[in-house]
């Protein structure tokens, strides 16, 4: 993978949009846009900042993979899960209305 593809994978992981990322890591949007999109490659300032960003090293920014994504995914948003309806075992309803009275003879 490449630099640019690992950044915009990261930044949907933590769930921020560009306008955040660049104003977390100090610069301006067309600056990060650029990033994203392999017109421009960051400096070395810029990595070290998107690492202390991010809580990784500039390692596992240039050289992204699936357990470095899963560490940095917000706890706070629960991720998505498949849900499974539990059966439940209904009850018969309850008849409203008198007890009849036995009839004696």
């Amino acid at each position: 993978m490449n630099l640019a593809v690992n950044l915009k994978k990261l930044r949907e992981a933590k769930r921020v949009s560009q306008t955040e990322m660049a104003a977390r890591i100090g610069e301006g949007l067309s600056y990060y846009n650029k990033l994203e999109k392999e017109i421009m490659k960051p400096s070395v300032d810029v990595l070290i900042r998107l690492s202390k960003v991010y809580g990784i090293t500039i390692d596992e920014i240039v050289y992204l993979n699936n357990i470095v994504l899963r560490k940095i995914v917000p706890a706070k948003v629960p991720l998505k899960r498949k849900y499974v309806q539990k059966k439940v075992a209904k009850k018969p309803a309850k008849k409203a209305g008198k007890k009849s009275a036995k009839k004696k003879k």
